[in-house]
């Protein structure tokens, strides 16, 4: 059984503060409470968040803990944006979403993942990773380098300040270390698919 030390630092982690004056505890929205009955009674209102199974099965957090109508509300958004037909390619890697209370063991430890916060530029993806990443260089650097997007002498790719970045495009090869492909794998710059198309993964603007 937890200690009233731990209910209380549980409390602080999720942003709440303890006014020595008054001996109240201080919710992140303004309520204010003497009880930490009631203190925790509040807070489990807002214990609900949005959860991403993704192309690996891997389960990830994907919103901030709200309540239920506004976790639901957020769902929906991401939903549509995951099923919409005219505009694909918007969360590419994600099997679906669910809401699920703090409270499930089964949830309650999944890693927040930012990445999959906010939905890609739409797009129909790639077969091949060597051209999603190379349009992933090119909306990411954008046409400011040496050579716009295009490899250099050597067969170098270029940052926007002029250093060097990848030499050689690479491609479906068991290593793509040093190649553009490569590097935008290790920066999260594209993204397998749930269709095993490759998706740039830059966010809309």
């Amino acid at each position: 059984m937890a200690t009233k030390f731990d209910r209380e630092q549980t409390l602080h982690r999720k942003g709440w503060q303890f006014e020595l004056k008054s001996g109240l505890y201080c919710a992140p929205d303004g309520a204010r409470f003497e009880s930490l009955d009631d203190a925790e009674a509040h807070q489990a209102q807002f214990e609900h968040a949005v959860f991403a199974t993704l192309e690996d099965f891997t389960k990830v957090r994907v919103s901030d803990f709200a309540t239920w109508d506004r976790a639901q509300n957020v769902w929906r958004q991401m939903d549509d944006r995951r099923r919409d037909r005219s505009k694909p390619g918007q969360y590419p890697d994600v099997r679906h979403f669910e809401v699920r209370s703090a409270a499930d063991p089964n949830y309650a430890h999944l890693p927040f993942s930012l990445t999959h916060v906010d939905p890609l530029l739409p797009s129909r993806g790639f077969a091949k990773v060597a051209d999603a990443a190379r349009r992933a260089w090119k909306l990411w650097q954008g046409e400011t380098t040496p050579y716009g997007t295009s490899q250099g002498t050597g067969g170098w790719f270029y940052c926007h300040n002029g250093r060097p970045a990848a030499q050689g495009l690479g491609g479906d090869r068991a290593d793509n270390r040093g190649t553009l492909v490569g590097l935008c794998l290790n920066r999260g710059l594209v993204r397998k698919g749930v269709d095993g198309r490759w998706y740039p993964a830059v966010s809309e603007l």
